[in-house]
């Protein structure tokens, strides 16, 4: 076994300093009232020289190495071990320094319970700063890997919506239609959102319905005369924000799966917002064929993406009436 030893920056001398200074005044005061103030400072001297290497060696060798299950009853054998050593050097510097107070020599075992308790005491701010240090490292990956796990669900996102996007543009310049340059237009404000406002983690309410007003408007420049396309957005949001192209799969799954069948598409999105209570409600019922009804990647995606960033605030429910599929989305903004 290779011992590692955790080397002391400034915080923990900092640490080291204050808390003898702090418990320097307690200790010191335990010698003045029968030896005076300069006895009890050398006293209290020997007890700093003997003690601060004992817990340079407890916190940053022989509880990174042995503070374990597995190796818990090697720790507290190196730890009396070290106190077994220390007995002599403080005991043969009182002797030297400060003989009145040798008379008050604890024993071994008294003074392996005594000592161990102060190197324990002493020990465990420096421990807490290191727990403090670990839950903070700790919290900061546990954010990246869920930034990471964003950004690649949206990364996801974005080129399916790119790839159905350019279709449908092929398709209007095939026709040569005069909807093209309006389509062209769209897809500019559409990719502006994109690239500039999405890649942040939150972007205003009104933006994201903007958005699916563009999206929703660019989707119906290729559908036929008679299809039925409701856009509704129910309330004001200013002032809320929302989670980047959270809202684009279900919309864009009944666009796909609802125009499948150009005689028959009837797509209704409604979107209520509740300013007071923060909360956001999403409705979208599409037409949808028996034999279509596999729902792809984008749906799992959004789960995902919900469960990471409102966990245990929203609710996504899946439904079906005769031939129409339902989606509802209840968020807590």
């Amino acid at each position: 076994m290779i011992l590692k030893f955790t080397r002391p920056d400034r915080l923990d001398w900092l640490i080291f300093i204050s808390v003898w200074v702090m418990g320097g005044y307690f200790i010191t005061n335990s010698y003045v009232e029968n030896h005076g103030w300069q006895v009890g400072l050398k006293a209290y001297g020997i007890i700093v020289l003997v003690n601060t290497p004992l817990i340079i060696v407890n916190v940053f060798c022989l509880i990174p190495n042995f503070f374990k299950v597995r190796w818990i009853i090697f720790y507290f054998l190196f730890f009396i071990l070290l106190m077994i050593i220390a007995f002599p050097i403080e005991t043969r510097l009182n002797s030297w320094l400060v003989p009145e107070v040798c008379n008050e020599c604890q024993e071994l075992l008294n003074y392996i319970i005594i000592n161990g308790q102060q190197v324990t005491i002493f020990s465990s701010f420096f421990l807490a700063k290191q727990y403090l240090q670990f839950k903070n490292r700790a919290e900061r990956i546990e954010k990246e890997k869920v930034k990471a796990e964003l950004d690649f669900l949206k990364a996801q996102i974005n080129p399916h919506f790119y790839f159905n996007t350019l279709n449908n543009l092929y398709g209007l310049a095939l026709l040569k239609s005069d909807k093209a340059p309006n389509a062209i237009l769209k897809l500019s404000e559409i990719m502006e959102y994109v690239i500039y406002d999405a890649r942040t983690e939150r972007v205003p309410l009104e933006k994201e319905m903007e958005y699916l007003k563009n999206y929703v408007e660019l989707e119906c420049l290729r559908l036929e005369e008679n299809a039925k396309v409701q856009f509704e957005v129910e309330g004001d949001g200013q002032g809320l924000q929302v989670a980047p192209l959270l809202l684009l799969p279900l919309v864009e799954n009944a666009f796909k799966h609802g125009t499948s069948n150009a005689e028959s598409v009837d797509i209704q999105i409604v979107i209520q917002i509740d300013k007071k209570d923060s909360v956001l409600d999403l409705s979208v019922k599409n037409y949808f064929e028996s034999s279509n009804r596999k729902m792809g990647l984008g749906i799992e995606n959004l789960r995902k993406r919900l469960d990471l960033m409102y966990l245990n605030v929203y609710e996504l429910k899946q439904t079906t009436e005769g031939d129409y599929h339902i989606s509802e989305l209840k968020l807590q903004l």
